[in-house]
């Protein structure tokens, strides 16, 4: 499957997961203390038990 990738509108849907992933547990190093599961419900819009700004920080 190595070089299918062009055939996708957008492959940045594929890999954000994975930097998301990689971005929650790097935001400790500064402090916040956002869950994977928090960042990715406030960006499809629930509301967040933590603070838009470090939600934002880690997105």
């Amino acid at each position: 499957m190595v070089g299918e990738g062009w055939r996708l509108r957008n492959p940045q849907v594929l890999i954000r997961p994975f930097v998301r992933r990689e971005a929650v547990p790097l935001s400790r190093i500064k402090g916040i203390r956002a869950m994977l599961g928090e960042l990715l419900a406030a960006e499809a819009g629930a509301v967040a038990d933590r603070s838009l700004h470090d939600l934002r920080e880690v997105a």
